[in-house]
């Protein structure tokens, strides 16, 4: 499912050469891995943790939304 902060970028150290990447978290998401175009070498995220953190940052979102609609 997507979500608002899918679009969100994060910055991502390449663990072998320390280039910084952005990648969307939707994208992270989808396909865990990412090729450093300064070395080669491939980053594998650990979506599972990705997906549980973009989720729960998700939610807490949603709950300021509505809390912030209940003041109008």
């Amino acid at each position: 499912m997507k979500t608002a902060i899918d679009s969100q970028e994060v910055r991502i150290n390449c663990p072998h050469c320390r280039k910084e990447l952005k990648q969307s978290i939707g994208r992270l998401k989808m396909n865990p891995k990412v090729r450093c175009p300064a070395c080669g070498q491939d980053i594998q995220i650990k979506a599972d943790q990705l997906r549980r953190t973009a989720d729960a940052a998700q939610k807490q979102i949603d709950a300021l939304g509505k809390a912030f609609g209940k003041l109008k």
